[in-house]
């Protein structure tokens, strides 16, 4: 006798054998929904990290399998960036439908007031020359480029601590 039980007995699951869309899509909802939640960015992207917790878990407990931590920090990355990518293309909709012209202009005054306070004329100077509408483009791109990668970063550790945390049966590799 070794010692093993036959439940013991170590099998390992072919992760090419099961179908992670749905869990991926799961989590990526989760994502985006809870980034209309504005503490969420605050904290550092907390939503990032639970959707892929959702996504992960979904997937351990739909196929009774244990990931490892690259392969939940794979699926968590999946999670992260169709969830960011999802909120990019939904967010704009509706933060235009809820800030009128002017709360963007307010907000403008505001941001070059501070800055007159603060001591730097210069800046607040070249703020009011700037036309925030001509710059919407290039804004776009450059944050949907940080957004990805965060979404990236952020799901492949959510993934990660969520394969660490859900481990219900043969590993899979």
């Amino acid at each position: 006798m070794n010692g093993l039980n036959e439940e013991d007995d170590v099998e390992i699951v072919d992760l090419d054998q099961c179908s992670k869309k749905v869990s991926i899509l799961i989590g990526s909802a989760v994502t985006m929904v809870l980034s209309f939640v504005p503490y969420s960015w605050i904290l550092l992207g907390l939503h990032i990290g639970i959707g892929a917790l959702a996504g992960v878990g979904h997937f351990t407990k739909k196929h009774a399998i244990r990931l490892s931590f690259l392969n939940g920090g794979k699926i968590g990355a999946l999670v992260g960036i169709l969830g960011i990518a999802a909120f990019y293309v939904v967010g704009p909709f509706w933060y235009i439908q809820t800030i009128t012209d002017e709360e963007w202009t307010d907000w403008k005054e505001q941001i070059i007031e501070t800055y007159y306070e603060k001591g730097n004329p210069e800046l607040a100077k070249e703020l009011e020359k700037v036309d925030f509408a001509s710059m919407t483009p290039h804004a776009l791109v450059v944050m949907a480029i940080f957004l990805v990668l965060i979404g990236a970063v952020l799901g492949f550790i959510g993934g990660g601590v969520g394969a660490a945390i859900y481990k219900r049966g043969p590993e899979a590799q």
